[in-house]
């Protein structure tokens, strides 16, 4: 595993509240594969009393079946069997999250004493389903809110469910101390990234081709010109990119990702589309929703949304173009 790089800005801002004495609750979002999870670790690597779950992705015929919430329960209490070294939980099977987080709040470290919980892809873990969200409100208003030295920190590639359930929540609405929303790295972090492993030249050609996301960045090896680790990468058998589109879209959107993937494919015809443009191109009716589907892919940085140079002074008339 590469050296942990960049993000020093949101790590302090991270530390500076982990400071603090009372119960903080943090927002981390972002588009996948943009180096959430690991942020989490490089921030809670040298912190005491951590508890780190992580949903897992599970398939469309599962979410239907409402089969998805036993698996994230059971997965959820392996973990906790795990962290608390109580073999016991491992056998316990609530059926309701409720019960899940009971257990849980029961071996947590004693109040005043320092803990971090950390829920990663809590939309997979929810299921898209607000069972767990309610079982958190709950207990964060009744119990964890009171506790000293505690931090709960809830993070999603899903920018739209915990932008509906916990941002804009009337629930939780003003209760979180930091909503952050994780960027690709800068070209400044890129450069840091390959050190001197790469050209000035090259760095820029990768990045103009890949981005500044962390997880791509990865696959790129010493040993291929640019142009090699396009093909390999892009254009081979099997390669990573094949299949990547479809499950960002699937992972990130669950069942309206038909819906997102349209919106990406108008775009990938014209340099640009305003918003009547863009939504017959699309196929897809003006309105809320569709303004929801917008927002979400913007907020991912999947999308961009912008105003001509041309249009001095406030002004609604704005373009999309992909990222």
């Amino acid at each position: 595993m590469k050296s942990f790089i960049g993000r020093q800005n949101t790590l302090s801002s991270l530390n500076e509240l982990y400071q603090q004495d009372e119960a903080r609750l943090v927002l981390l979002h972002g588009r996948r594969r943009v180096g959430k999870t690991r942020l989490i670790h490089e921030f809670t690597k040298d912190k005491q009393g951590v508890f780190f779950f992580t949903g897992v992705e599970t398939s469309e015929k599962e979410n239907k079946q409402k089969a998805d919430q036993k698996i994230q329960i059971k997965n959820f209490l392996s973990t906790l069997s795990r962290l608390a070294q109580k073999s016991i939980y491992d056998q316990v099977v609530p059926t309701t999250w409720d019960n899940a987080l009971g257990l849980l709040d029961e071996c947590l470290p004693p109040k005043g004493q320092p803990c971090c919980l950390v829920l990663d892809e809590l939309p997979w873990m929810a299921g898209n389903r607000l069972d767990l969200v309610r079982s958190l409100f709950k207990l964060w208003e009744t119990r964890w809110s009171q506790r000293k030295n505690f931090i709960l920190i809830v993070c999603g590639s899903s920018v739209g469910f915990l932008d509906k359930h916990f941002i804009r929540s009337s629930q939780f609405y003003g209760r979180a101390s930091l909503s952050l929303h994780l960027p690709p790295l800068t070209l400044s972090e890129v450069v840091s990234f390959f050190g001197r492993s790469r050209s000035f030249a090259e760095i820029l050609e990768l990045t103009m081709v890949f981005g500044g996301i962390p997880k791509y960045l990865e696959e790129i090896t010493a040993r291929d010109s640019v142009h090699q680790t396009v093909n390999r990468l892009c254009f081979a058998a099997d390669s990573f990119f094949i299949e990547e589109a479809e499950h960002l879209l699937r992972s990130s959107f669950a069942r309206e990702s038909d819906k997102y993937k349209r919106v990406i494919k108008a775009l990938v015809k014209s340099e640009s589309y305003d918003y009547d443009g863009l939504a017959a191109q699309a196929n897809s009716a003006k309105g809320s929703s569709f303004k929801r589907i917008l927002d979400n892919l913007v907020h991912s940085d999947i999308i961009e949304r912008y105003t001509p140079v041309d249009k001095n002074g406030p002004t609604n008339f704005v373009r999309f173009k992909l990222s």
